[in-house]
């Protein structure tokens, strides 16, 4: 078998896309998350390693402070879980896997600050998330009018 050169950026783009196909496909929702958080912590690496400024997830600042440790941990949790073993190997997770549309989109939202172009799935999950989300944006960006354009040409 041939062995595969691949960059950290490459490793993170394939990691969400494949989780963005999985999602789309009603695949596993463990593998999910588990794909779109390791993508998603590869890419906070490379943006500290390039001095970026970029939020582990959301801005806790728009969370009512009552409330931060809840939604901080809400996010943490399975992704720990998902990965050790090591401190709990008895406990059971009670995992929503709609958790994987908010990692889902911060992974492709920082992975669009890396490339201009982001492969097939991942822009169709911003298009989907932007149909199903509207009030969640200020705007329908022209990148996904034009590719939700494009999307209506393909057959199944």
């Amino acid at each position: 078998m041939k062995f595969l050169d691949i960059t950290k950026l490459q490793a993170a783009e394939r990691q969400i896309e494949t989780a963005a196909k999985l999602y789309f496909n009603d695949g596993d929702s463990i593998s999910v998350h588990t794909l779109s958080e390791a993508g998603h912590n590869i890419l906070i690496d490379l943006a500290i390693s390039k001095d970026m400024t970029v939020p582990r997830h959301v801005s806790l600042d728009q969370i009512k402070p009552e409330y931060k440790k809840e939604f901080s941990k809400m996010l943490r949790v399975p992704q720990n879980f998902f990965k050790h073993a090591d401190k709990d190997p008895e406990e059971i997770l009670s995992f929503n896997p709609h958790l994987n549309e908010l990692s889902l989109l911060y992974a492709i939202l920082l992975f669009k600050q890396f490339s201009d172009s982001p492969p097939f799935f991942m822009k169709s999950f911003i298009v989907y998330y932007q149909i199903h989300n509207p009030k969640a944006f200020l705007d329908f960006n022209k990148d996904s009018l034009q590719f939700a354009k494009e999307l209506e040409q393909v057959s199944k």
